[in-house]
């Protein structure tokens, strides 16, 4: 969803659009692209991406309600806005209306990690992975497993998810670096940690993530008020720091 073929894809969408306004698929393309900008950091306005994201899902859900993929967008959205109880109504109607819709099973399992509840997520997850073994979004999932491992403190598993998720594509996957780093930080794995944090930090993608500052301004938002949360947002950020990430 990033990239001159995405681009393309984003330029169509608007044409479409440009005929009618009312173009479901249109609609949910452009707010896909407004979410991507928000949550890959490549936004300078993250907080007018996101609004302008909602109001182009919640368009295309009040024009077919009965589509799992305007309840898969919606809940996509309201997670990056920090409403995943609000997300999780949206990926179980995706999935009430298609079971076979793996990208809700999964979405399903972030929504659930960033309620908290990692075992749950972690089940999600497995199930989008088994049901499509060769997605294009297999590196996120894996990426989602490694942050829910961390958080359950299963570190051997979390550096094992992050791994898989990097070697399958280490771009625009920044939550897979951090864990990995993280992980073999705070398992004093020290030379391996500071290697892996090299890695990331000469990606192109890895965009502003450069700094500590950047790390929790993007990725820990002062709504994260659960013990849980809190506690894997602090772990992560002590291992970013272990490894050698600048504060500023």
């Amino acid at each position: 969803m990033i990239g001159k073929e995405a681009d393309a894809a984003y330029a169509l969408c608007d044409q479409a659009l440009a005929i009618d306004p009312n173009n479901v698929r249109a609609l949910m393309g452009l707010g896909a692209k407004f979410w991507v900008r928000a949550i890959f950091s490549v936004s300078g306005d993250r907080k007018g991406d996101l609004a302008r994201a909602d109001e182009l899902a919640s368009k295309a859900l009040a024009l077919d309600p009965d589509w799992t993929w305007t309840h898969a967008v919606k809940g996509a959205v309201l997670r990056a806005e920090g409403r995943p109880e609000e997300g999780v109504a949206e990926q179980e109607r995706a999935l009430a209306l298609d079971p076979s819709n793996v990208t809700a099973a999964a979405d399903l399992g972030f929504d659930y990690a960033n309620l908290g509840e990692f075992d749950q997520a972690l089940e999600y997850l497995d199930k989008a992975i088994l049901a499509s073994p060769h997605d294009p979004s297999l590196k996120y999932w894996y990426g989602g497993k490694a942050e829910a491992h961390f958080a359950l403190k299963n570190y051997d598993q979390a550096i094992e998810s992050a791994r898989r998720a990097i070697a399958i594509n280490p771009d625009y996957n920044a939550f897979s670096h951090a864990m990995l780093v993280a992980a073999l930080a705070l398992t004093d794995h020290d030379a391996e940690a500071r290697e892996a944090l090299q890695r990331f930090l000469a990606l192109p993608s890895t965009g502003p993530l450069k700094t500590l500052a950047a790390w929790k301004d993007h990725f820990v938002t002062e709504k994260h008020v659960d013990p849980r949360l809190v506690d894997r947002d602090e772990r992560t950020l002590t291992g970013l720091r272990k490894a050698g990430m600048p504060e500023e």
